[in-house]
This record gives structure tokens, C-alpha cells and sequence, in this order.
């Protein structure tokens, strides 16, 4: 067949409506349960991140709560470095 034949061909069948037989619609059921849950999972790992640097933004601030409290703690006392 020629490399015009061959697109004729290819044109032609994916013009043609999809068949919904009963093994596409399994097939498909099967991929969008799939999808379904990559969706649910990449939302969890999205919670548990967000979680983690809230956690740790909440240290970071914390300890430079500390620094600075030091810091004034020592000019007040007449102790500055």
C-alpha cells in the first residue's frame, strides 16, 4: 500500500465514531476509576505537603521569634554582642 492509501485509511477510521461495545465501555469504566483515583491520591499528597511546610514555616517563625526575643532580652540587659 502506498503512504496515500495508508492515510486514507487512518482518515477514514478516525472520522468514524467510536464502537461502544461492551469491552470499550469496561475498558474505559477500568481507566476513568483509574484517573478517579490518581486524582483523590495527588489530592491527599497536595494536603500533605501543604501540611508539612505549614509545619515547618510555623518552626522557621518560631525559632526567629526566639532569635529576636534573645536579641532584645540582651539590649535590655546591657548584654548586646
Amino acid at each position: 500500500m502506498e503512504n496515500g492509501s495508508l492515510k486514507a485509511l487512518w482518515d477514514y477510521a478516525s472520522e468514524k465514531p467510536i464502537q461502544e461495545t461492551s469491552e470499550f465501555n469496561r475498558a474505559h469504566g477500568k481507566y476513568m476509576r483509574l484517573i478517579s483515583k490518581i486524582e483523590k491520591h495527588d489530592e491527599q499528597l497536595m494536603l500533605k505537603i501543604e501540611e508539612a511546610s505549614l509545619e515547618l514555616s510555623n518552626i522557621e517563625g518560631y525559632q526567629a521569634f526566639v532569635l529576636g526575643f534573645n536579641a532584645a532580652v540582651e539590649l535590655l540587659m546591657g548584654r548586646a554582642k
